[in-house]
């Protein structure tokens, strides 16, 4: 079993008993909520972020030392929620939500539904247009039943109007294409500066030491084609699963598998660019130049809702999740490197892929994940405190580092968590 040691851990031996580390719950969640450093507007930083508090603590220094050698690895995949696309314009899920919810575009009848539906949520705390999504598919659900079972159509009472199947189908089609307006017509103010810059790093290094013939795998969950759009820029030979040019066809066999391929991208939640024509049940890719967001691009994305399992069982995402699994489960002899950006860990069927490929790779992998919380979320906490996988999972968080089950806190917020830093350090910057 391959196991990572870390250099620093005797050293944290002395410095636990040095220093008092303070493990306290935050209750903050979500790490898409700290990025409030940043112009809200554009998300261009005024300022880079210093390493002075990363450089001055000895077990940090350290830490980002590790981080930099692990980058060296041969053999390394990307998880990309997000929050990696929030430094270049892409709004957060509260500015999401807002935007949809005041979207002219929608008709009367589905802005009711949507008003009727997020009363339901009053009260509540962080609700947003992915719980207004579950909710909605939830009643359609209902009212599909009961016309079922009714042997004609019913209308079931939302707020203080009521709708049909049918209705609900139509609000439900509405707000998922409103959604896909507000992601495609952000603007990229900085020209994809801070995605380029990593493309360039991990693809073109000239760093002593670092490979440049290395084959990258990028997961991605967002929508929006950042990935694809900095591959491309920095003249890097992708596959996505489509051949072809701006219409181009689902056909991964022959694109992952191409020779001279150094990236290799899987959109486990489909994405903004993709369309599906009648009676062809994969996406084709559309010119989002020349065409807007349509009903039929609604149908190969899976929207933040309830659903979200039982849409991956679906191809295309079901054979994306099958080359996922085997990305997170390098052969015998062989080791991989998992770095997690961006990402909140709020998928479930997600979280279930990697946490199985820590327990099956029997030490092959291993994941750094970079997080805002205070705290690492709960999938994983579990995966640190688990001994078995614990040594094979790094955290570097604005608040702390964590390792297995050694964690050190920090006086003041460390920059190291943000995608933008992630890219700074690729290049070698400490």
């Amino acid at each position: 079993m391959e196991t990572v040691t870390p250099p620093i851990e005797r050293r944290w031996a002395l410095a636990i008993v040095i220093c008092a580390i303070v493990l306290g719950a935050s209750g903050v969640r979500g790490n898409l909520t700290h990025f409030d450093r940043f112009i809200p507007s554009g998300g261009v930083m005024m300022s880079e972020d210093s390493f002075a508090p990363i450089r001055n603590h000895p077990i940090f220094s350290e830490a980002l030392s590790q981080l930099d050698e692990l980058l060296a690895r041969d053999s390394i995949a990307f998880l990309f929620g997000a929050g990696t696309s929030y430094c270049e314009s892409m709004p957060l899920m509260a500015e999401l939500t807002a935007a949809v919810l005041a979207d002219d575009a929608l008709d009367e009848d589905t802005k009711s539904v949507l008003r009727a539906v997020q009363d339901e949520f009053d009260g509540g705390k962080r609700s947003n247009i992915e719980d207004f999504l579950s909710e909605l598919s939830d009643h359609l659900a209902i009212a599909t039943r009961r016309d079922l079972h009714s042997g004609s159509p019913v209308r079931l009472a939302i707020g203080a109007a009521d709708y049909s199947a049918e209705e609900l189908q139509e609000s439900l089609a509405a707000i998922k294409l409103s959604i896909a307006h507000q992601i495609e017509g952000c603007k990229v103010p900085n020209d994809l500066h801070h995605h380029r810059k990593l493309i360039a790093a991990m693809h073109r290094s000239v760093r002593p030491g670092r490979r440049t013939n290395r084959t990258f795998d990028y997961l991605v969950l967002n929508y929006d084609t950042f990935i694809e759009d900095a591959l491309s820029l920095e003249k890097v030979i992708y596959a996505d699963g489509l051949e072809g040019g701006p219409n181009g066809w689902w056909s991964p066999e022959s694109t992952f598998s191409r020779e001279g391929v150094s990236a290799r991208v899987l959109k486990l939640h489909g994405s903004i660019d993709w369309a599906k024509l009648a009676g062809d049940p994969f996406p084709r890719r559309r010119s989002t130049r020349n065409q807007r967001p349509s009903p039929e691009a609604s149908q190969v994305m899976i929207w933040p809702a309830s659903t979200k399992y039982a849409e991956a069982q679906r191809d295309p995402f079901a054979q994306l999740i099958q080359r996922a699994r085997k990305v997170l489960n390098p052969p015998p002899g062989d080791s991989r490197l998992l770095l997690i950006s961006g990402y909140s860990f709020g998928d479930t069927h997600i979280n279930a892929e990697v946490d199985d490929a820590l327990r099956q790779s029997d030490g092959r992998l291993t994941v750094v994940a970079f997080i805002g919380d205070e705290e690492p979320p709960e999938s994983l906490s579990g995966w640190l405190q688990d001994p078995t996988i614990g040594p094979n999972v790094l955290t570097f968080g604005r608040t702390g580092f964590w390792h297995g089950l050694t964690s050190e806190k920090a006086e003041t917020d460390l920059p190291w968590w943000k995608f933008e830093t992630l890219a700074r350090i690729a290049e070698g910057e400490q």
